[in-house]
């Protein structure tokens, strides 16, 4: 449900209120069989296992804005939020194993998760135009994050019998603080050339605290990210810019939960509350023409990145999975957009990107590596038909990836789509991956890890949408702006 309401105390202020209040679960159960290999297929041939999971999340959110427009050039924008978000992750496994077709004892394990998210955020903007042809934005924002966890493990030979682990049940709570201030100076040089140059400065404190193993840990740091462009208009068709940033990207909070947490017999996961954040710097060149053709030249580097890890210990026949921060990470990459009208109604974007990826990181055991070069296409066809239709044709092709240190072999597929207006009603339907060929090879080939696997999602999805405009067209429709929260969300698991 979401709800909103601006008030227009006179022509120059605003006051919205907006409320998003949701809920939702899935309950399923999958299946699989794992035929063994290697040293432990003296202890049994396969496992027949079947994973029950019940996982809900629920929320609510409540923002205030005031917005003043000044006039000349100049604004004053202020947001207030505060959210309540939770989740729930109930998952049970049963596990029956065989040594030559004969039945052995079984096992038995089940996972109970249960997180709570209070969150805070105040944030103030401020735009003015000064002199003729500059302009200043500044502001401030502070959030503050609260995150409680509470996790239960249960083992036995089956659902009746199972007892509680207490050496992996646990709790742990986070507590996050984050103070920000930025300033951008922009200036028109010229009917050709502009500039913008800020400077953003952040102060980050937080806590984590685990009562069950009366640990605690603190983390206090702060970072300055500055950032420059340059827009450069050649001709009335050319256009050149460069960009120069620093951004950062913080670790989920569910990534920083310290507990373990079984996927199988021999798979666990695990958080890192020591998972530091990723820095990435960033030069971007591009070269538009006609404000529809672009080529786009960048690399970056990233500082610690932060990658999903496997440790393995073949004497327990066991994985370990979690995430840590790596060393650098370069990027090196091309982009071409270029769409191709080949008829009035027939409209053809053509897309591709060729990139290099380098990463090369130590830890305690092991080395992580890989360097790729690799491509990816993709086109989309529009066609307008007469009687209001229009149908979409896609298809998109990924050369060898890596996702984290896991490799991709080649995959691809194809969507379809159309849609229709009647009067005041759009209708649309489509269908992804319509031929069913969506479907990728690769795996874990590092260290003692040879661990190849086959991915086949259900990427096969039918969707229909319905759009109705009913009332007056000349209300003034809703004002479309960020709350302050939008970034810390991204980091809350649902």
């Amino acid at each position: 449900l979401r709800v909103g309401l601006d008030y227009f105390l006179s022509e120059k202020n605003t006051f919205g209120y907006l409320c998003v209040v949701y809920e939702g679960k899935d309950i399923g159960n999958e299946p699989s069989v794992i035929h063994i290999e290697g040293s432990a297929k003296e202890n049994y041939d396969f496992i027949d296992a079947i994973q029950k999971f019940n996982f809900g999340w629920f929320g609510q959110i409540h923002n205030l804005n005031f917005k003043r427009d000044i006039g000349k050039g100049e604004s004053l924008n202020i947001d207030l939020d505060f959210i309540k978000r939770g989740n729930y992750d109930i998952t049970s496994t049963s596990n029956k194993y065989f040594l030559k077709n004969t039945p052995l004892t079984p096992n038995f394990f089940k996972q109970e998760g249960f997180t709570n998210n209070l969150i805070g955020v105040s944030k103030l903007d401020y735009t003015k135009t000064i002199f003729k042809n500059w302009s200043i934005e500044t502001g401030a924002k502070a959030s503050w994050v609260e995150t409680k966890n509470d996790f239960k493990a249960f083992t036995g030979k089956n659902s009746q019998d199972a007892l509680e682990d207490l050496n992996q049940s646990n709790q742990f709570n986070y507590y996050e603080a984050i103070y920000s201030g930025y300033s951008i100076l922009a200036k028109k040089w010229s009917d050709k050339l502009k500039m913008d140059a800020g400077i953003r400065i952040e102060r980050t404190l937080t806590k984590g605290v685990s009562p069950n193993i009366d640990s605690t840990f603190k983390n206090n740091y702060t970072n300055i990210f500055p950032n420059i462009s340059l827009n450069y208009q050649i001709k009335k068709s050319h256009n050149l810019s460069l960009a120069i940033t620093r951004r950062i990207k913080r670790p989920d909070y569910w990534q920083l939960n310290p507990f373990f947490s079984q996927t199988n017999q021999f798979i666990y996961n695990n958080g890192n509350p020591l998972l530091q954040p990723q820095l990435t710097d960033k030069i971007n060149f591009s070269w538009g023409i006609k404000q529809s053709v672009f080529f786009t030249l960048s690399t970056s580097q990233t500082l610690g990145i932060m990658t999903n890890i496997i440790e393995q210990i073949d004497s327990l026949e066991r994985q370990i999975h979690t995430i840590a921060n790596l060393d650098d990470f370069y990027n090196y990459n091309f982009n071409a957009f270029i769409p191709v009208k080949i008829k009035k109604w027939w409209l053809v974007n053509l897309n591709g990107t060729l990139y290099h990826n380098r990463l090369v990181s130590n830890v305690d055991f092991g080395t992580f590596e890989y360097e790729l070069t690799s491509f990816i296409l993709s086109m989309q066809q529009f066609i307008s038909l007469p009687k209001n239709w229009k149908v979409e044709l896609s298809g998109n092709y990924n050369h060898d990836s890596y996702w984290n240190i896991y490799f991709v072999d080649p995959y691809y597929q194809i969507d379809l789509g159309a849609s229709k207006k009647v009067k005041n009603l759009n209708i649309s339907i489509s269908l992804k991956d319509f031929l069913n060929i969506r479907k990728s090879y690769g795996g874990v080939f590092q260290n003692n890890i040879v661990m190849p696997n086959t991915y086949k999602p259900e990427s096969r999805i039918l969707q229909l949408s319905l759009t109705c405009a009913i009332g007056q067209k000349d209300v003034k429709s809703e004002r479309r702006r960020k709350t302050g929260s939008e970034e810390i969300l991204e980091r809350v698991k649902e």
